[in-house]
């Protein structure tokens, strides 16, 4: 039998589970919010039937790990901070859909963000957190980040700038001012990269982060000397080489980022690069805006 929630808002009481079940009640580490925003990628590819006709389905099963952001509706925790009505963002546990949504860990949403900027946090923000804490970069360093005006990339680069780090960026020319608005030395991919990167670093470079798995590796090592703090998260050809690999599917998204991120984003010093943002009557476009991008889009759906 499930045991339900005793105290909820109204909203919970509104929006019961499927078939009018009682919304089972969340463990100590879980909120269950009413969704506002949630970020769509590349697992979410097949949700809906790509037919215009039909509507976005906010009651299906969103896939495990999807980023939201909302309002709480019943909480199992007794922090005063995580109660009824508080703002949170977080990634979703079983059971849950793009109404309501089961949090694991839900981390508290500055008035400052977004419902957008905070539904975007949690993967990429994460992901960069653990490459960086893989690469052990302190103050005072320099890290070559390839791909820095992508989503994974501009984040990495993000947090090394808030920490002190120095970051050489590679990105395509079009994308160099970008970059270079992260707080980031804007240097152009491709042929002479190694050369470039030397004339904006005499000093050298401590680790490279390579967020593109375009053949980046090479350089990387020849610039700093060794693979050691050589890492990739998309190319498979790393152990060849004696680099590192970590990919997304490696990795849960990491409780412990999630402070600094929400930090960060309140005070401006980060934000996510999103392909759009759609309202939720506008989400069978959406899902086809994103089943039209690359493995690095993401779409930000607004409820």
């Amino acid at each position: 039998m499930i045991e339900t929630v005793e105290h909820r808002s109204a909203t919970a009481r509104r929006h019961r589970g499927r078939d009018n079940a009682p919304l089972p009640r969340p463990l100590a580490t879980e909120a269950t919010v009413e969704v506002r925003a949630l970020c769509l990628g590349s697992r979410h590819f097949d949700l809906g039937t790509g037919d215009p006709r039909e509507p976005f389905p906010l009651d299906a099963d969103l896939p495990v790990g999807t980023e939201v952001s909302g309002t709480i509706v019943a909480t199992g925790s007794s922090d005063p901070d995580f109660q009824v009505g508080a703002e949170v963002f977080g990634t979703v546990a079983p059971g849950s859909t793009g109404r309501l949504a089961r949090i694991s860990r839900p981390e508290l949403k500055a008035p400052t963000v977004s419902w957008e900027l905070a539904a975007s946090l949690p993967a990429a923000g994460s992901l960069a957190f653990l490459a960086l804490r893989h690469l052990a970069m302190t103050p005072g360093e320099t890290l070559l980040v390839h791909g820095a005006a992508e989503t994974i990339g501009a984040v990495a680069t993000q947090l090394c700038v808030a920490r002190g780090v120095t970051v050489i960026g590679t990105a395509a020319e079009g994308s160099l001012l970008f970059v270079t608005d992260l707080g980031a030395i804007a240097a152009r991919s491709g042929d002479g990269l190694v050369a470039r990167v030397r004339d904006l670093a005499p000093n050298g470079i401590d680790a490279a982060l390579d967020t593109t798995g375009r053949g980046n590796l090479p350089d990387s090592i020849e610039l700093i000397g060794s693979a050691d703090r050589v890492l990739t998260l998309a190319d498979p050809s790393a152990v060849r080489y004696g680099a590192h690999l970590l990919t997304v599917e490696d990795h849960e998204p990491s409780p412990e980022a999630l402070p600094e991120l929400g930090h960060l984003a309140s005070t401006g010093a980060l934000s996510v690069p999103v392909w759009a943002s759609f309202a939720a009557t506008d989400a069978v476009q959406a899902l086809a805006e994103l089943r039209c991008g690359n493995r690095d889009t993401r779409i930000v759906l607004v409820t």
